[in-house]
């Protein structure tokens, strides 16, 4: 077989590769796009503590978030307030579990001028002057309830071949973030599978004094994942020697944050589920930190989970 049949093989590979890659979607001419961007906690109280948060209505909640709705012109032409319908104006709205204490739009462009109006406690308004292509708005939403609250993006552009009416997308974990978790994914299961079996070939092979030479005559993989398994048991055991340091300093059964962190086998969980799903996972911090005690409720804290979010 002649040496440019796999060349060629290879080569088609990169293209189809390449095209796939940098395939851009297809553009329309009116394309206006709403997905939540973040979501945060303003404040939040437990319902056992006799305190409340108060605005300057006089209203009373038991905890505010925020979310910011990100409302961009995807499309090849400008989308101005006549594109709408009278009876499908652009409306943002919350699910009913919830309701909106107050929102705020801001634009890219300080020649955009853009405004919300509330129409009840579920929904706002959105006004606008022009949005050109590429141009964006923020909208801030301050809301209580549930915290977790769905949010509705309704109106009907006249040009636009689909309905703005949909669930406000909610954003997916970067690149850097799958790259991280993948980073350390593979330092836990390098620690929990690649360190004893590294370990056991060179105890096995070579003998544990080559380990300790200048220039031991190991592989580099089964030194490297020795190594690095190392490492993270040391930063691991660190860790939890310091909480046992900490304790002490406490009576026995004193609520610490470690406490209520999600477990190592939660984590590991979430980790995987940022790699290859996407979903926005906190890592907890218990695994690498020192306790610190907790303040004491007369309700008993509830361990958190890796999907737990706060600001």
């Amino acid at each position: 077989m002649a040496l440019s049949e796999p060349l060629g093989v290879i080569n088609g590979v990169f293209r189809i590769g390449a095209v796939i890659l940098g395939r851009k979607p297809a553009t329309v001419e009116k394309h206006l796009q709403a997905r939540i961007v973040m979501r945060a906690i303003v404040s939040e109280l437990p319902d056992d503590l006799p305190l409340k948060i108060v605005d300057h209505a006089g209203r009373t909640h038991q905890g505010i978030y925020a979310l910011n709705v990100l409302i961009w012109n995807k499309g090849m032409k400008d989308i101005s307030p006549s594109d709408f319908l009278d009876i499908a104006p652009l409306r943002l709205a919350v699910s009913k579990d919830s309701y909106i204490v107050m929102a705020e739009v801001m634009a890219n462009d300080d020649q955009l001028s853009c405004t919300t109006s509330q129409v009840d406690e579920q929904s706002i308004d959105i006004y606008f002057d022009c949005i050109n292509p590429g141009d964006y708005l923020n909208v801030i939403v301050f809301y209580g309830g549930e915290s977790m609250a769905e949010v509705e993006v309704q109106g009907r552009i006249r040009g636009q071949a689909t309905s703005l009416d949909h669930q406000a997308e909610e954003v997916k974990a970067s690149l850097g973030e799958r790259l991280v978790s993948m980073g350390i994914l593979l330092f836990i299961l390098n620690m929990f599978m690649g360190l004893p079996i590294s370990a056991w070939i060179i105890y096995d092979q070579y003998g544990l004094d080559r380990l300790f030479q200048p220039r031991p005559d190991i592989p580099m993989p089964l030194l490297a994942s020795v190594m690095m398994g190392l490492t993270f048991v040391y930063m691991f055991l660190h860790s939890r020697i310091g909480m046992w340091w900490e304790r002490r300093k406490y009576p026995p059964g004193y609520p610490l944050h470690a406490d209520f962190e999600p477990p190592l086998l939660e984590n590991i969980k979430g980790i995987i589920l940022t790699l290859f799903i996407g979903e926005k996972q906190r890592l907890s911090t218990s695994m690498f930190n020192w306790a610190k005690p907790v303040i004491i409720r007369g309700k008993k804290s509830q361990r958190r989970s890796v999907d737990d979010w706060i600001a």
